[in-house]
């Protein structure tokens, strides 16, 4: 299940990276 986590994370860091641009 530890790939649900990278995938929640990746998801949030993109989307932080979406906002910060």
């Amino acid at each position: 299940m530890e790939w649900i986590l990278i995938f929640i994370i990746g998801c949030v860091v993109g989307y932080l990276i979406s906002q910060n641009t």
